[in-house]
């Protein structure tokens, strides 16, 4: 609508006969209806070149803003196709999107789309030599038990060099994806590689390449497993020092449980003892004072405070068959002294 308002006033300014009785305004909108944003742009330009009394560099910025748009647009959809792996409907997207508006970065664009296609079918054609290259020894096995039994075996011999000549062929895909996997530090599957390399090659030329692998495989295990191992022992000491916090502080209960956690790291037998018999000990002087403490408030019918003391005793030493009968009959005798209130 804009730039309908643009040519309406650009043709009353400067009259239908100056600029071809309205013919540039109709092949504007033509051009720009089929998409072919580069010629409406050459279309404006020359319309200027032959009117310079007209201004029509909002028209020219309108018709650049709209090819904008749609390279943003060709880019887009064509990203989407190649992300659904639709190479074919992305590279004639682009071709044309070229075609109607080849501005440098469309161009630009189209040649990152054309490596990458051609990246991916070196891929997938790799990929598929590998396949047929995994299934090869396989296959070379079965031929030679069948040359073995009968070596006359006219069939079994032409697979037998069929199979060897496609090992020869196949081996650089495999020894490429063997690199590329390498490269990725994806060291056991390129181990894996180099194993069915060997395998093709039937001789010795891949197995400076397999002992290396193996080598750094085994260090890098060796490594992760000190890691684990410095980790574990750390989280012993850790969980030790937590524990002796928690007896300095009085947290019994709390104590207890992080025990449980030390034997899981796999703390020393002989310390463990030591930390059970710390920890019974305290316990036993805990429930011990509790009792003491719940007994004196009874004597002086403090009911209140005994109750309260012999339910800490409970907690750290439950089932105590004395400690549950002092609390039942301070609850019993607390219940009736309240019954008896007015």
């Amino acid at each position: 609508m804009r730039m309908k308002i643009l040519y309406g006033l650009l043709l009353l300014l400067g009259g239908c006969e100056s600029i071809g009785g309205g013919a540039f305004d109709v092949r504007l909108q033509d051009q720009l209806a089929e998409k072919h944003f580069q010629q409406a742009i050459h279309t404006v330009e020359r319309e200027q070149a032959r009117n310079p009394e007209l201004n029509l560099a909002p028209v020219l910025d309108e018709v650049r803003g709209k090819a904008e748009q749609y390279r943003n647009s060709v880019v887009a959809q064509g990203k989407s196709l190649v992300n659904k792996a639709h190479w074919l409907e992305a590279v004639e997207l682009l071709e044309q999107g070229v075609k109607n508006y080849p501005s440098a970065e469309m161009l630009a664009y189209r040649q990152i789309l054309l490596r990458a296609r051609e990246d991916h079918l070196r891929w997938r054609w790799r990929e598929l030599n590998y396949q047929r290259a995994d299934g090869l020894p396989e296959a070379i096995a079965a031929v030679n038990s069948i040359l073995a039994v009968n070596p006359e075996d006219a069939r079994a011999q032409a697979l037998y060099k069929q199979y060897h000549n496609e090992s020869k062929l196949l081996l650089p895909y495999v020894l490429s994806t063997a690199a590329i996997h390498e490269q990725q530090q994806r060291l056991s599957v390129a181990l894996k590689d180099y194993r069915l390399a060997k395998q093709l090659a039937q001789d010795d030329s891949v197995d400076a390449d397999i002992k290396r692998l193996s080598r750094e495989l085994s260090e890098a295990a060796k490594s992760r497993s000190h890691k684990k191992n410095k980790r574990l022992v750390d989280a012993r000491k850790q969980s030790c020092a937590d524990f002796e916090v928690m007896l300095a502080e009085g947290e019994l209960l709390m104590a207890a449980d992080q025990l449980v956690k030390m034997q899981d790291l796999g703390v020393a037998k002989n310390e463990m003892k030591g930390y059970r018999e710390t920890l019974q000990l305290l316990l036993d002087r805990a429930v011990t004072g509790y009792v003491m403490e719940g007994n004196t408030a009874y004597t002086l019918g403090d009911i209140e405070v005994a109750i309260e003391s012999w339910q800490r005793a409970l907690e750290l030493q439950p089932g105590n068959a004395v400690i549950v009968e002092k609390l039942s009959r301070a609850r019993a005798f607390k219940s009736y002294y309240e019954s008896l209130r007015p």
